[in-house]
């Protein structure tokens, strides 16, 4: 992947060894990053003008990769760097592979951090889809952090658990209860192999942020649909964001 890489528009999205990243904790400095934008060290102003760029930086990232045939496969905050002239740099491309080659495997362990696992990594289901949805559902998590700074679950109700209860837990959240951080659940479209949908109540409709605007907000929660099939691609995202980017800024 990374032989793939070492040149054309994404050289730019991706640290190099002499470039000054002021962080490697993601969510710390993208946090600081947009609270900067209006002067309040404190604070994180929801779709901020630096909040929809760096959005749609990361969009411009996991497109030019989606657009060559690869998925990511472990986007997360911490994988997300800032340089030193406040631009976006996605890094960490060891769980990477072709989609062609994912497509072969039918069923395996997932790859990438339970977090940020799409409902279809958390129940082992393979239904033939596009593995760059998967890359798409983890993308609209980390908006969602970035506009609202709301985690995909609240890191109280996680703490304290091992990795193997971890994965569980939020394995019934997501796939069975489908918890999602903005709008009504979306439960999965299968049922996880160990705990019956039937059996588990949805998920309560958490609020969207009151200073995202609506267009922001359906955007966003259209990367987390159940189904991956009704996932938007990264190519239909882009102009999207661009049109809401552009409709703040008039």
């Amino acid at each position: 992947m990374m032989e793939r890489c070492t040149h054309g528009p994404l050289k730019r999205m991706l640290p190099s060894a002499s470039e000054d990243l002021r962080s490697s904790d993601g969510q710390t400095e993208l946090k600081r990053r947009c609270a900067l934008a209006f002067g309040d060290p404190d604070a994180l102003p929801a779709c901020s003008a630096t909040a929809l760029r760096l959005a749609r930086e990361l969009l411009a990232a996991l497109h030019w990769i989606h657009s060559r045939g690869f998925v990511h496969r472990d986007l997360k905050p911490d994988n997300l760097l800032i340089a030193s002239d406040g631009s976006l740099r996605l890094s960490d491309f060891g769980a990477s592979a072709s989609v062609n080659s994912l497509s072969t495997r039918s069923r395996g362990t997932a790859v990438g951090t339970s977090l940020y696992f799409a409902p279809e990594q958390h129940s082992g289901v393979s239904r033939n889809h596009d593995f760059r949805t998967t890359d798409i559902y983890a993308f609209g998590l980390i908006a969602a952090q970035l506009f609202s700074d709301r985690p995909p679950v609240d890191s109280s109700e996680l703490e304290g658990m091992s990795e193997p209860e971890l994965i569980r837990c939020l394995s019934r959240k997501v796939v069975d209860e489908g918890h999602r951080p903005w709008g009504p659940a979306m439960p999965a479209v299968f049922a996880a192999p160990s705990s019956p949908s039937s059996a588990i109540s949805p998920a309560a409709a958490q609020p969207v942020p009151e200073d995202v605007p609506e267009a922001l907000a359906r955007l966003v929660q259209s990367c987390w649909a159940a189904d991956p099939a009704a996932r938007p691609s990264s190519a239909t995202l882009m102009p999207a964001l661009a049109r809401i980017d552009a409709n703040r800024r008039n």
